[in-house]
């Protein structure tokens, strides 16, 4: 069956499970986005920067783990693209991005607008194809589909307009996403495993992103073997809250038990974490045992005494049935009481400051419904309150995020810096984080 080449690349993208494409409309890409709304299964965001759309992208597949499209025009579009495919990659994010590309007649002509995609996003893209064909269509798209899919990352195709608009006679569109492998390490090694956590006293436990699908197997982990829990900032989201055994975060920004657990104990299991900063690891006198399914991750940072490859959750899926239960609970308690000292909770403080505050209180709306929770918080510009908080920083989303109150519209502009400016609309200042404070908020607004 003959169909436009951009046909097919929106056919395959839906049968992928792609729901949504950001970009902006321009010259290179108008056949592409013609064939979007032909195909009508993709919603397509406008944004009004193409930097802004591909971190709105990388958001939303990093949160739901589906692939997302995004676009940028020849040229400046493209570029603008770079920093978020960046993103992606180090996020392992699913992003398939649509590179518009000057026609194949002028193609290393160095006409306007024209670059090389493949040096481009060498550094970004996992795999980058340049259309100069419609017999390359099919077999391109699944490749970059698929490979941005299963290897969780960035792929780029660049699609000169004439390319797009040309018929291609395609079979199919159906594109097979292969479920995800079991993959843990072998039984043997997981003997060994077994026997280090049996025969050490005290075990501590240092998890990292990828133990974002495993939280319930470490906390019953943990709970069995009676160890700590710290984390890297990347596994913070997923191992602190409802955590009895948390002892919150080693680093540049730790706080807590976790710096003591993680030298203090003979055997310290590091679950998904690929932590950069080696100084704040324990040496040789604690045994270390690293999980992680990046085979090159393994003794990255430090030695280890065993290191296996496997996801964490089937990883601990194996092992939990395997281990005997732990009884001794000191070295958990010390620690946990370590935290408990060592934690300012802030919440009463600074909601009784923000009311007391007169430029604070010109802007907080009567009857609000609005809660401030800052979890973990211990250095807050000494303490003080002025015109505005300072944080390390605050979450808020790429594209723009917005919270409702009784009325009131709370907004943060779209931008990818980690210093944000809150206002109510109409222009009063509720709060700006800056860079200063030693420790990162964590704000949540409900």
């Amino acid at each position: 069956m003959s169909k436009k080449v951009a046909d097919v690349l929106f056919e395959m993208l839906v049968n992928a499970g792609v729901k949504r494409c950001y970009g902006i409309v321009g010259d290179a890409l108008n056949p592409v986005i013609d064939a979007l709304r032909r195909n009508g299964g993709i919603e397509f965001i406008q944004v009004r920067h193409e930097e802004y759309g591909v971190f709105a992208a990388v958001a939303e597949a990093y949160m739901t783990g589906h692939p997302v499209a995004v676009c940028g025009t020849a040229g400046p579009g493209v570029v603008h693209l770079f920093n978020g495919l960046m993103d992606a990659r180090k996020e392992g994010a699913p992003i398939i991005a649509i590179a518009g590309d000057v026609e194949t007649s002028i193609l290393d002509t160095f006409t306007l607008e024209e670059l090389n995609p493949y040096k481009f996003f060498d550094t970004a893209s996992l795999y980058t194809a340049r259309l100069v064909n419609p017999e390359q269509a099919r077999s391109v798209f699944n490749t970059a589909i698929l490979t941005s899919i299963l290897e969780k990352g960035p792929t780029v195709i660049s699609l000169p307009g004439n390319i797009a608009s040309m018929e291609v006679e395609v079979e199919s569109t159906e594109i097979k996403i292969p479920a995800t492998p079991l993959l843990r390490p072998a039984d043997p090694d997981l003997k060994c495993l077994v026997d280090m956590i049996d025969d050490a006293k005290t075990v501590a436990i240092f998890g990292g992103d990828g133990c974002r699908h495993a939280r319930d197997q470490v906390v019953e982990l943990a709970e069995k073997l009676k160890a700590p829990v710290g984390y890297a900032l990347r596994g913070k989201q997923w191992l602190e809250h409802d955590n009895p055994n948390a002892v919150g975060m080693t680093g540049l920004i730790g706080y807590g038990g976790a710096y003591g657990a993680l030298h203090e104990a003979e055997l310290l299991l590091m679950l998904g974490t690929d932590f950069p900063f080696s100084e704040f690891l324990p040496g040789d006198k604690v045994k270390k045992v690293q999980i992680d399914k990046n085979p090159k991750h393994i003794g990255r940072r430090t030695n280890v005494d065993l290191g296996l490859v496997g996801d964490i959750k089937s990883t601990l899926d194996a092992l939990l049935p395997r281990v005997q239960e732990k009884t001794d609970i000191h070295f958990l308690e010390k620690h946990i009481a370590e935290t408990n000292s060592s934690t300012t909770c802030c919440s009463t403080t600074l909601i009784e400051d923000l009311r007391s505050s007169p430029s604070a209180r010109n802007s907080w709306p009567k009857r609000s419904a609005i809660r401030l929770r800052m979890t973990q918080c211990f250095s807050l510009t000494r303490g003080r309150l002025s015109s505005g908080w300072r944080a390390t920083s605050v979450a808020a989303g790429i594209a723009g995020f917005s919270a409702h109150s009784h009325g009131h519209r709370w907004r943060t502009r779209p931008q990818t810096l980690s210093a944000h400016s809150w206002h109510i609309q109409g222009g009063k200042p509720l709060l700006s984080a800056a860079t200063e404070a030693s420790q990162c908020l964590t704000l949540a607004i409900s």
